[in-house]
């Protein structure tokens, strides 16, 4: 791991069996890792290595970098949903078609299947190339909109979709706060 931000080097843990790393969460004056195995690392802590490009990866990866970076910033983390979860899967399926844009969650909202759901949110990220969850979680991090849906304290669970189609990665996170 190297600088990130105005963060210094501090070394790069290697080889401890902590899982992958999925997203990195800046910290005043420094950083942490997040692994796919749940572990928040600071730096010399050991134990990480590179990250996949499997979308089942990303996913696990956005699910854990958002819920370290809600936690970081006093929120609850979001309970995975597998209703939301395929809502996103459906919906990364098919941004290639018919391009970014976001899915009309009113209309989902009054659906019979989404009774017990008060509100839905959504972010989406796409990319070209290798994409990390890292990516995805601070291109969120970067964006006033985004941001905003992911630190809603409202929101209580979530489902990602990832899919890549055309050497282009999509990513949907779909929030809710359930009744």
């Amino acid at each position: 791991m190297f600088t990130f931000g105005d963060a210094p080097f501090l070394g790069a843990p290697v080889g401890a069996m902590q899982g992958d790393v999925v997203a990195l969460l800046p910290v005043p004056g420094s950083y942490r890792l997040v692994t796919n195995f749940g572990a928040v690392l600071a730096p010399k802590d050991g134990g990480v290595r590179a990250a996949s490009v499997s979308p089942a990866v990303i996913a696990a990866g956005v699910i854990s970098g958002l819920n370290a970076y809600r936690v970081a910033t006093g929120l609850q983390p979001l309970a995975v949903d597998a209703q939301l979860t395929g809502l996103a899967a459906d919906w990364s399926r098919q941004m290639p078609a018919i391009g970014i844009q976001h899915r009309p969650l009113a209309a989902v909202l009054r659906q019979p299947a989404w009774f017990g759901y008060l509100r839905l949110g959504e972010t989406i990220y796409a990319a070209p190339g290798f994409v990390t969850s890292g990516n995805v979680i601070a291109g969120w991090q970067g964006s006033p909109i985004h941001r905003e849906t992911v630190l809603d304290p409202a929101f209580d669970s979530v489902g990602v979709g990832v899919n890549v189609s055309g050497g282009i990665v999509f990513v949907t996170a779909d929030f809710a706060q359930r009744g």
